[in-house]
């Protein structure tokens, strides 16, 4: 499809009505952002660019390169319209998910479900979306589970800044869930959760956030030291009424390096990887906006910036 070949061309750009009110809706950057769509690199704002075109056609007189920027919009809509009736049909499928009336429907699936920092704006992309599609989805960025990475590696000393950053999460369940001490030191597996039991047997994190538990995830990497992960479980779990262990799902990465200022929902709130390996992690990092992909995408797939959060809440398994 034949894109702009004459950047300083520019002879449609005083053609545009958006020209003067809105330069980045106007010809040249809609060209711009209907090419990167249909190459699958569009952009947060390429979505509003494209949908706000008056499509009068003015832009066809004296182009030299016969760009016919209603014929481009018209696949670009096309696709669109492949999304909206691809998601409306897995929705009513209610396949893996059990039936639901619309996408708005999922939204109250998943309000206490756990969305990664980082598809955080895929997500509102995705939303906005949406709702120029008829959709009324909402979704909520808050994580219930707090998700601690390397926890060892935290100095005693900057122990308030660490409750702090725990406070400021709002998180509803600590999960300690990679032991990564293990890789070449054994012994970190142990001293882990058991650095983390020292702080809630002092009762420094459980006065500090509304805590009702601990849950402690072993990544399968470690079944060959479970024996010892499982007795510090029961440790951690014998500390906290009503903490019980997560079942062994999660894998999460190290803490960054200083911690001390980098408190703040995004930065503490981190975004687990599923054991089911990079396929999860690939499908939260898959950008929504390109809509030339959902189509021939699975409907899993497809769905997923919507469902997201209902594949964390499967795997998350939120206490009662």
């Amino acid at each position: 499809m034949a894109i702009c070949g004459r950047p300083a061309c520019k002879l449609c750009k005083g053609l545009c009505p958006y020209e003067a009110l809105k330069p980045e809706y106007a010809l040249k950057a809609r060209l711009d952002a209907a090419a990167r769509l249909l190459r699958g690199r569009a952009r947060d704002d390429d979505l509003e660019a494209l949908l706000s075109c008056l499509a009068c056609g003015r832009c066809l007189i004296g182009c030299p390169e016969g760009i016919d920027l209603r014929a481009i919009l018209r696949r670009v809509y096309g696709e669109v319209g492949e999304a909206r009736r691809a998601v409306d049909e897995y929705v009513a499928s209610g396949t893996s998910y059990g039936a639901v009336g619309g996408v708005g429907d999922i939204a109250l699936l998943v309000n206490e479900a756990y969305v990664p920092p980082d598809a955080w704006p895929e997500v509102d992309v995705l939303v906005r979306l949406l709702r120029r599609l008829g959709h009324s989805p909402s979704v909520h960025r808050f994580s219930d589970h707090l998700h601690i990475r390397a926890v060892y590696n935290i100095p005693m000393a900057e122990f308030e800044e660490f409750v702090g950053a725990v406070r400021s999460a709002g998180a509803d369940a600590l999960s300690i869930d990679e032991y990564t001490g293990y890789y070449g030191r054994g012994a970190g597996v142990k001293s882990a959760t058991r650095y983390v039991a020292e702080l809630v047997l002092h009762g420094r994190v459980a006065a500090t956030t509304r805590l009702p538990g601990i849950w402690v995830a072993a990544p399968p990497l470690l079944r060959e030291v479970e024996a010892w992960v499982r007795e510090d479980v029961d440790v951690l779990v014998s500390l906290v009424p009503g903490a019980r262990p997560l079942e062994r799902r999660l894998v999460v990465p190290d803490l960054p390096a200083p911690f001390v200022g980098r408190g703040g929902e995004e930065e503490v709130a981190y975004h687990a990887i599923s054991s089911y390996g990079a396929r999860f992690h690939y499908l939260a990092t898959t950008s929504p906006y390109l809509l030339s992909r959902l189509r021939r995408a699975s409907r899993e797939a497809l769905c997923v910036p919507v469902l997201l959060q209902t594949l964390y809440a499967r795997i998350l398994e939120p206490m009662p």
